[in-house]
């Protein structure tokens, strides 16, 4: 039986609110309460305080990036108005689909003040080089960690997905490749949206030979994933008192790969925390609880981009001024 666009549409959202909420089902559903309550007792304060600076930090790190890979071609532009739509795209990017809807978004935001292929080629330049980054990080993970008892399909699935980015973001800066693409594409999407495609693709060219600011940028990638790695390590050793920093350089790009793969639900939730499961629970035996209380404070983490709300204040105070 064939569905009308409608019902297409509904069975599509139920099966986004499926992937999103049955993973916490599970994972909190397998959990004694009373324990948990009690881990989170034992939890020192210091900890909790430095998880939470990490993250904003990062988060303010991210605009940061964005901003240098702008100013490669605006020179006078300001860091504190990056940083401003930045927060906001942050704070929009909650109930989005998908990590790379903040990509998206601040780049919205900010084409409406700039030159569009500035402000798109940017944000797709700045979410390949941390796509990149990922992939040396894993490998050197994968190379450290102990692998027996792991089933030899992750191995061949993490490296065809890691091919597969590096092919993709290659061509990606090739006009050789993306012209024949675009030909095809263009007889299926409005003649508005292509034109929008065309000015983003125009973008992403305007960073080829830019060697030392891509290089800059990626060394700032690379102290930003170093914080997401600490930020983890750290959860990781409050909750079990051990850092297990090897399988965390393995398992957490891999996870984030696979999350800004699979763009279905928001923000990656439910994605991220079943992948999770199988990573705390296989491979560094954590207990119902403890994986209950790494939830938690992925939680936490998300939620964290509420301070994005904040970054709505200058505007609101220049309207009143008005």
């Amino acid at each position: 039986m064939k569905l009308n666009p409608t019902a297409k549409k509904y069975l599509l959202n139920a099966l986004k609110i499926v992937a999103t909420v049955l993973p916490f089902l599970l994972i909190f559903g397998s959990s004694k309460m009373e324990v948990i309550l009690s881990l989170t007792k034992s939890i020192p304060w210091q900890n909790i305080t430095a998880i939470i600076f990490l993250t904003i930090f990062t988060i303010a790190i991210q605009g940061f990036r964005w901003w240098y890979l702008l100013r490669v071609f605006i020179s006078d532009i300001s860091i504190f108005r990056v940083l401003e739509v930045h927060f906001k795209a942050t704070f929009y990017s909650i109930a989005v689909p998908s990590s790379i809807a903040q990509d998206v978004i601040r780049a919205a935001l900010f084409s409406r003040e700039s030159d569009y292929k500035i402000a798109w080629g940017a944000s797709w330049v700045a979410r390949v080089i941390g796509m990149t980054a990922y992939i040396p990080v894993a490998l050197t993970g994968w190379l450290l960690i102990d692998k027996t008892g792991m089933p030899q399909w992750i191995n061949f699935a993490l490296i065809g997905v890691f091919v597969a980015i590096i092919v993709a973001i290659s061509f990606s800066f090739s006009k050789r490749f993306t012209r024949p693409i675009r030909g095809i594409t263009q007889k299926f999407i409005p003649a508005h949206i292509s034109s929008i495609l065309e000015k983003v693709r125009e973008g992403i060219y305007m960073y080829r030979g830019k060697f030392i600011p891509m290089a800059i940028a990626s060394l700032i990638t690379l102290a930003l994933l170093g914080l997401c790695l600490l930020n983890t390590i750290l959860i990781v050793k409050t909750i079990c008192g051990h850092a297990y920093w090897r399988e965390c350089f393995f398992f957490i790009p891999a996870i984030e790969t696979a999350v800004v793969s699979l763009p279905i639900t928001p923000n990656g939730m439910g994605i991220r925390e079943g992948l999770s499961y199988f990573f705390l629970k296989i491979y560094l035996h954590f207990t119902p609880e403890q994986i209950s209380l790494y939830v938690l404070f992925s939680i936490m983490i998300v939620s964290l981009k509420l301070v994005g709300c904040f970054a709505f204040l200058p505007g609101f105070i220049r309207n009143r001024k008005k």
